[in-house]
């Protein structure tokens, strides 16, 4: 457990535009819990931790020595776990006495494991939102960086890197689900009945977390978006600020992504949507393979299956197992590319021209 000096952490990661800064709001709103921005780099601290404490346990023996010779795996956790937590110092004295820090990185779900490892008193929480809302909301952050920010251009992805995106996370939460190690601390909701039904859902997490529920987490729209996000006109804008549970959030890709946009997204993402019993038609079928009495519109089931029927029902009845082969039909692409959300050419969010916003979504 952690000690008033260092209260426990809990971990929130999805993929970008997933909704998790309206979840740590909400996390927040709680009188138990402080949290602030996006820290950006702790999976990357959690990450070295587990290369170096690798090192330190399996390592060449050459390099176990050399490592060795500064400390051992006990000082080699103690440190890094006294400067990560040295990082927020400053939040727990604003927010006394909260039981648990919110640490909120879309990123975190790549390095939950290690973050699970560094601090074994911690939990995880993990946001999955329909793929193609996700595109859909990234082609909103295309045109605002068309429109405001000259300099942000070059770090808006393509469509089909958010695509490879969000499938890595649905495969790093099937591989969190099949790790016993950390499975017990790990928790993931579905955007969709986060909207829907937001007393359950989130009484559900702060059960997770052993907390109640506190009124304050059903009121998103009375809480303030810039303590837990950087406002900068592209990622977060102002008129994103009093937002609550807008159900119209939720399916909007229909309406928002051209038919191309709308064909490319389903099938790079079909086999992610399908594990999570998200609707598919027949777009998610690969271009040039529709011809004659095969054309179906017919949706792979008639709705997501939700977090809390998926832990009801078990991982084996929500489709593949994930042992099966990694979701990226995207995997053309090089990893570490779509991890760092380089700049593409190819199906671009925003025109290279000076034409207009968002022409890879048109």
């Amino acid at each position: 457990m952690g000690s008033p000096e260092y209260p426990r952490f809990v971990f929130v990661g999805g993929c970008e535009r997933s909704g998790t800064s309206l979840l740590q709001r909400l996390l927040c709103a709680h009188s138990r819990i402080a949290g602030g921005p996006e820290l950006m780099f702790g999976g990357r601290i959690a990450d070295l931790h587990q290369h170096m404490s690798w090192i330190l346990r399996r390592g060449a023996e050459p390099y176990r020595e050399r490592l060795g010779a500064f400390l051992g795996s006990d000082e080699l956790d103690r440190h890094f776990r006294d400067f990560y937590r040295g990082l927020f110092r400053d939040l727990v004295r604003v927010r006394e006495p909260p039981l648990f820090i919110s640490e909120k990185t879309p990123s975190n779900i790549f390095a939950a494991a290690s973050l699970l490892e560094l601090f074994p008193d911690s939990r995880f929480v993990h946001l999955i939102r329909d793929g193609r809302d996700v595109v859909a909301s990234h082609r909103d952050v295309a045109a605002r960086a068309y429109a405001v920010a000259e300099g942000c251009r070059g770090s808006i992805p393509s469509l089909r890197q958010v695509c490879a995106r969000w499938s890595l996370t649905i495969d790093s939460h099937f591989a969190i689900l099949d790790d016993p190690a950390i499975a017990g601390r790990y928790h993931w909701l579905l955007f969709e009945d986060l909207v829907l039904d937001p007393e359950r859902t989130m009484a559900e997490l702060v059960g997770f977390l052993g907390l109640e529920l506190e009124v304050e987490q059903l009121h998103p729209e009375s809480l303030a978006a810039a303590s837990v996000a950087v406002v900068d006109g592209v990622w977060h804008a102002e008129e994103q600020a009093p937002s609550g549970f807008d159900r119209d959030r939720i399916g909007r890709w229909r309406n928002d992504l051209g038919f191309g946009s709308r064909r490319l997204a389903e099938w790079m993402m079909a086999p992610a949507l399908s594990r999570l019993r998200y609707p598919t038609t027949r777009a998610a079928v690969p271009i040039g393979r529709i011809s004659g009495p095969s054309r179906s519109s017919r949706a792979v089931d008639a709705r997501p299956l939700s977090a809390h029927a998926a832990r009801t029902k078990g991982p084996s009845e929500s489709g593949t197992s994930s042992a099966d082969t990694p979701c990226g039909r995207c995997l053309f692409a090089a990893r570490s590319s779509l991890l760092s959300f380089s700049s593409s050419s190819s199906t671009s969010f925003v025109r290279s021209s000076s034409a207009g916003p968002a022409s890879g979504l048109a």
